[in-house]
């Protein structure tokens, strides 16, 4: 699955100008991934999975910033 979200974007401890403020942008993402859970306010997703039910590569995404879940074709 492939999940099209925005990111909260940090612009660390300096001061900014009221230009740099105007300027500051969140950033587009798109994850794909196996669906390990998918609840009202989360998803998750991993990037590997074993044989024996183990996951590697966990990614929560808050469904406040999720846009869209798209299936992905399978290969082969």
């Amino acid at each position: 699955m492939e999940i099209l979200w925005t990111d909260i974007t940090g612009y660390g401890p300096n001061w900014s100008s009221a230009e740099d403020v105007a300027a500051a942008k969140s950033t587009r993402c798109r994850t794909a991934g196996y669906l390990v859970a998918k609840t009202r306010k989360e998803v998750k997703v991993t990037d590997s999975l074993t044989e024996d039910g183990g996951y590697g590569g966990i990614t929560v995404i808050p469904r406040g910033v999720v846009h869209e879940i798209r299936l992905l074709a399978a290969l082969g």
